[in-house]
């Protein structure tokens, strides 16, 4: 036999091999692209993940996610796993499409550096290798139980959604907050653990975040005030109900308006009102701690407006509210003083052309009123209590609620949108101290006994929580789970944060309690009272 046809009979043997091989691995021999379609000599190998994204700091009990993808060549599905390198491992995922994100979360147990890595396999359960690894710090160097560490994290049923913006603590440190759709009252003891929680409230049809408070209210005696949309609830510090009271009808075509807000007297007297326009009347009312009304003032009179909204008791009992009324200059934003004995006008402001915040006021030592303004670049209004504007400060942009330090320092955040902001503090006569950029998070902050200030403020990559020194430096920073609201702090000094993600409370270790100034936190007090006392 020549040389070629030698090598021309091995080449055809050669081929007939390869081919009788792929068809016992179950390969077709079809036309490419289909020829290793089913392969599993081929298909066995599946890529290795991406290195995992997420957080690169963090606290203990906390969950945090991470996030990678892995690609099978052969367009197959693939499910991941990962390696929390605490030497735990998560479940495999369900099967997802070839490159598509797959997110896990893990909280760790102890502190120290953790290196998260993931891993790959396909529907014949052939696994990949690890990929390269993310590292994330836990405890920042600090040890559980001190300040600014996470002491527990209460997280509500999975049907819960929605959640108020700030909690309250009654007079024995039990925490209370407004969750849900439909809306319930829930209270949480000193330790984490619910005590109680209330049947659904009828607010039907509104939610959290809707017409609905956002905050409970309690009253020295214990009570606790829930009220949206045309009804105010009452309930005994054990969760039983007191009573209810529902806004009268007065004649009016469309009687049942929205409640938008619930402050104290130093009396316990109850007073609330109707928010929003329109053509039919609202009312500010003043209800006695029984739920009997004591008196009922009609919003529609002349010159006033309509709907009420930032409902404050301010120095000597006055009550304010932000209106959109008429004035001579056309219908603005304006602030009005009311005698709390009657309803009666005693004064009001034209704020101009000028968006306010409704959310709230902040009143301070000397009863001058602090008012949030949106436009032209965010702007601080400061009002007398008898109704002059003593100075403005321009350039917060779209300025939360001041809280007032025992040095009367005013702290306002300030934010351009949701990604970044400022912190900003004023002295009492609206001249700026300081401000620190790129704080993002929450509108709200509180402050403490020894100055420290608290809040949804971004002063580290990967954390959205921050202690803040008095004069703007960061004392401590921390990773909760995702929140803006109002902290509360009890008098041990644990700072209370509600958050939306999960829905639930999260508790901190801090050092001192809250600061016995003005004008504190947003609402003014642990109880929520919005009461300059």
């Amino acid at each position: 036999m020549s040389k070629r046809k030698v090598y021309r009979t091995a080449r055809l043997l050669g081929l007939l091999s390869v081919a009788l091989m792929l068809l016992l691995a179950g390969c077709s021999l079809g036309d490419y692209p289909s020829l290793l379609q089913g392969c599993t000599l081929f298909n066995d190998q599946i890529g290795v993940p991406s290195v995992p994204t997420g957080p690169s700091s963090g606290d203990i009990s906390i969950s945090y996610a991470f996030a990678t993808s892995a690609v099978d060549p052969q367009g197959g599905n693939v499910s991941i796993q990962f390696d929390w390198g605490d030497g735990t491992k998560s479940g495999w995922s369900a099967y997802v499409a070839s490159g598509s994100t797959v997110s896990m979360s893990h909280a760790y147990s102890n502190s120290g550096t953790f290196e998260v890595r993931a891993r790959a396999k396909n529907t014949l359960s052939k696994e990949s290798g690890w990929s390269g690894a993310h590292a994330i710090a836990i405890g920042g160097g600090r040890t559980v139980g001190q300040e600014g560490t996470v002491k527990w994290l209460w997280a509500a049923d999975s049907s819960v959604v929605g959640i108020g913006y700030t909690s309250a603590i009654g007079a024995n440190g039990t925490v209370y907050v407004i969750a849900g759709s439909p809306i319930r009252l829930f209270a949480i003891s000193p330790t984490g653990s619910m005590l109680w929680n209330t049947q659904e409230l009828d607010f039907s049809p509104y939610t959290v975040g809707e017409r609905a408070m956002s905050y409970p209210v309690i009253a020295a005696d214990g009570t606790i005030y829930v009220g949206g949309y045309y009804k105010l609830y009452a309930f005994n510090p054990n969760g039983t109900k007191k009573w209810e009271w529902t806004t009268p009808e007065s004649g009016d075509p469309y009687p049942h308006f929205a409640i938008c807000g619930i402050t104290l007297g130093a009396d316990g007297t109850i007073y609330t009102t109707h928010c929003g326009g329109g053509a039919y009347h609202r009312y500010l009312f003043a209800i006695d701690p029984n739920g009997g009304m004591k008196w009922a003032k009609d919003l529609a009179d002349p010159n006033i407006g309509n709907g009420a909204k930032a409902l404050t008791v301010g120095k000597n009992g006055v009550l304010y509210t932000l209106q959109y009324a008429y004035q001579p200059s056309g219908r603005n934003w304006t602030l009005f003083a009311y005698n709390p004995d009657n309803g009666a006008v005693l004064w009001n402001v034209d704020l101009g052309s000028y968006d306010v915040n409704t959310d709230g006021l902040a009143v301070g030592a000397d009863g001058t009123i602090y008012v949030p303004s949106y436009s032209s670049g965010g702007r601080i209004f400061a009002i007398s209590s008898n109704g002059t504007i003593v100075w403005e400060y321009d350039g917060i942009p779209n300025p939360g609620i001041p809280s007032i330090g025992s040095d009367s320092t005013i702290y306002v955040v300030g934010s351009s949108g949701y990604v970044d902001g400022d912190l900003y503090a004023l002295t009492s006569s609206g001249v700026l101290k300081w401000h620190e950029g790129n704080t993002a998070g929450g509108c709200n902050v509180a402050i403490t006994a020894d100055g420290t200030i608290y809040g949804s403020l971004v002063f580290a990559p990967d954390t959205n929580f921050a202690a803040v020194n008095s004069n703007g430096s960061a004392k401590w920073t921390l990773n909760i789970p995702a929140n803006s609201g109002s902290p509360a702090i009890a008098s041990d000094g644990t700072i209370y944060v509600t958050t939306y993600d999960p829905v639930g409370v999260t508790a901190i270790y801090g050092s001192s309690p809250l600061a016995s100034s003005s004008w504190s936190r947003a609402r003014h007090d642990n109880g929520n009272t919005g009461e300059l006392r």
